[in-house]
């Protein structure tokens, strides 16, 4: 990222100074990059990760402050937020039109208006707002909807000794320190050989001079050039350069001006020849002369911070009518008649957002129930504590419950490659029977598809990785790490092609092993270790996961995808259900074990040429029931009914064979019956009841 010109001298000079500066000296010298745009950093340890570590994230805001805007000559008044700053790389255009757009769809309340007063004294943005509105809530609105608030990702990459490392702020200051150390060096040993070589012109021109008597006789008397050079170093002891410069020189160096002129500069010569020597021979004075070119540097080009720092400790290290002085300085408010209303604003949202000055919320236990539709729903556990069953309803399927904590977050992976973060604490807490949100409201796209979900707590110091599956079978693993600080445009998880989509993404173990299975019924059971899924970093593809038979299009691929860990657990069974009705239970030890790129193994036949398989889960030991969703295809909406079958009445089977069909099967739907399915239905989804 860039910094700021007059910091980065102050910290390579205290380098210099002090080799074995602290970083916490060198921090307060360089407290954080500074961009070109302004906008404000919120500091806190994520700063200090990126400049120990080499990679980190930085929050950066834009600057907001709000003004009264009196309406006409009744003197109505109007409340407005006024941006001035936005974070660096953020396009204002595509900001505003973003904003407006989220007005539009009803998910940012309380904008009457937006207008851009940009001139080229400066940015202003203009938001004019309804008189109910609460200021505080639609600022972190806007910093969690909008590009107002975005993460920097910073990562110190240099190339050292010809290869790519990544370096703290101090390793990188003491690399560059250490080339302009070598640059000058070599700079004053070509120096000190061009004035030397100058100097011993300037003694041969000297000798020449007096000895013009018998000189010019001589050159006057040679019958060619060289004759005259030779006699020339034979009879002074001259060299061939001292030669050659005599016979060069013009007669007018004969009179007594230019003779003292050469005389002048012999000894301006013979004193930069000293100071050379004493520099090329005294490390120390090297150093003086790089930090006099420092300094020269700063006082040339340097300029004033424009990226202003909040650190989230201020205010409690400032007293309270201090801490108003402090913010209001930061932020450059304008002058208003509302100014005390605007600090206590800012001051407010910031806090809001960061947990400044507010007491610490309590952490609580809490349930989290996605559908199969996309219905996302909070609920707490009952009164003995314990987590509630899933809720089957006639019409949907409860795909994932997670038992987490109100400071974690939900992850949503969606099949664009795109991963969001929803904080669990701002969900609303849902009745029993209460459907729940849309999960697609809750995320900035509408078109997007969530594909996997995962519940985490931020962890600068996770050693857990992320396991990414496409549809063209490309495999690849990331460092849960890179995915912390994502804002409310999400961040790129995994690079795809144009005809590519995410289709799985989870936590998987080193000693774990991963069953992806096909929708032609094949599984390839694989190690998931380095060798097989080397960690890379987001933006990338990935490897070859298996190979793909020319019957399989790309819409045919990964429909399943199962973390194993069969070391533990070595009676671990697989659950395969086609989409006409077929169910299969096998030993995962019977899919055998190949490497990566492998074309795997055939683990159910269809009796219909047009079947496909649709759900491939990993039993848990204590699996007892699977509920199965069925969908019917009606001309213009579908319909959907819930099975439930006990673990036992499916049968386990050899590796060979279509499994049993769901009439051979008995279903418990509060009686004894049997079902035939339609020609319009098909199994769409399965969830294993523990």
């Amino acid at each position: 990222p860039p910094h700021n010109l007059g910091e980065v001298v102050d910290g390579a000079i205290a380098l210099i100074d002090n080799p074995e500066l602290s970083d916490a000296q060198l921090f307060e010298l360089i407290p954080a990059p500074d961009f070109p745009t302004g906008g404000i950093i919120v500091a806190d340890h994520s700063i200090h990760e990126a400049y120990t570590t080499g990679k980190g994230s930085i929050v950066i805001r834009g600057v907001v402050h709000t003004e009264t805007l009196q309406l006409g000559k009744n003197k109505r008044s109007r409340l407005a937020l006024i941006v001035t700053e936005l974070p660096f790389q953020v396009n204002k255009a595509g900001w505003i039109e973003k904003m407006a757009e989220l007005v539009n769809q009803g998910r940012l309340e309380g904008i009457i208006d937006i207008r851009d007063e940009s001139d080229r004294t400066g940015m202003r943005v203009v938001i004019e707002l309804k008189k109910e509105v609460q200021t505080e809530h639609l600022l972190e609105q806007l910093y969690r909807q909008t590009a107002l608030q975005v993460n920097f990702g910073v990562i110190l990459l240099a190339l050292v000794g010809s290869l790519p490392k990544q370096l703290s702020l101090r390793q990188i200051l003491q690399h560059f320190l250490q080339f302009r150390e070598d640059t000058l060096t070599r700079q004053f040993q070509f120096e000190l050989q061009q004035k030397n070589s100058r100097l011993d012109i300037l003694e041969g021109l000297a000798i020449a001079l007096l000895n013009l008597d018998q000189l010019i006789p001589m050159i006057r008397n040679a019958a060619n050039t060289a004759t005259a050079k030779l006699q020339l170093q034979t009879e002074f002891d001259l060299s061939p350069e001292q030669s050659e410069a005599i016979l060069q020189m013009p007669l007018r160096r004969l009179t007594g001006l230019e003779r003292e002129n050469l005389t002048k500069e012999k000894n301006e010569l013979e004193l930069q020849v000293s100071q050379l020597v004493k520099v090329l021979g005294d490390r120390r004075e090297l150093l003086k002369v790089l930090k006099k070119e420092l300094r020269n540097l700063k006082k040339k080009h340097g300029d004033e911070r424009r990226t202003q720092i909040f650190y989230a400790d201020q205010t409690a290290k400032t007293k309270p009518n201090q801490a108003t002085q402090k913010l209001s300085g930061i932020t450059n408010l304008k002058q208003s008649k509302d100014k005390e209303a605007t600090i206590s604003l800012e001051a407010s949202s910031l806090s809001a957002h960061n947990s400044i000055n507010l007491p610490l919320k309590s952490v609580e236990e809490t349930i989290l129930h996605l559908s199969y539709k996309g219905y996302l729903k909070r609920v707490e556990r009952d009164r003995a504590g314990k987590m509630l069953k899933a809720q089957v309803s006639s019409d949907d399927l409860s795909i994932a419950i997670f038992s987490t904590f109100s400071d974690h977050q939900l992850l949503i992976f969606g099949d664009n490659g795109k991963v969001f973060a929803l904080e669990i604490d701002n969900l609303d807490i849902s009745s029993k029977n209460n459907r729940g949100k849309p999960l697609i409201t809750l995320l900035p796209d509408s078109s997007l598809k969530p594909v996997s979900h995962l519940v985490w707590k931020e962890d600068p110091e996770s050693t857990e990785t992320l396991v990414m599956l496409t549809y063209q079978a490309k495999i690849k693993r990331s460092p849960l790490s890179e995915f912390i600080g994502i804002t409310a445009r999400g961040l790129i998880a995994i690079k795809l092609k144009e005809d590519d989509k995410l289709v799985w993404a989870g936590i998987v173990k080193e000693k774990e092993q991963l069953a992806i299975a096909t929708s032609a019924g094949r599984i390839l059971r694989m190690k998931a270790d380095q060798e097989q899924i080397p960690t890379m970093g987001r933006a990338t593809q990935g490897n070859q996961a298996m190979r793909l038979r020319a019957s399989e299009t790309v819409g045919e691929v990964i429909v399943a995808t199962m973390t194993l860990d069969l070391k533990n657990s070595p009676d671990t069974e697989l659950l395969l259900i086609s989409e006409k009705g077929y169910i299969k239970r096998i030993l995962a030890d019977m899919i055998r074990l190949c490497p990566r790129n492998s074309i795997g193994s055939q683990a159910i036949n269809f009796k219909h040429k047009t079947d496909n398989l649709a759900v491939a889960i990993a039993i848990p030991t204590d699996c007892q029931n699977v509920n199965i969703m069925i969908e019917s295809e009606h001309s213009n909406h579908s319909s959907v009914r819930i099975l439930q079958i006990p673990i036992d009445d499916i049968p386990l089977e050899a590796g060979n064979g279509h499994g049993k069909y769901l009439t051979e099967i008995v279903i418990k739907l509060g009686m004894e019956t049997s079902l035939e399915l339609t020609a319009q239905e098909k199994i769409v989804e399965a969830i294993a009841l523990v």
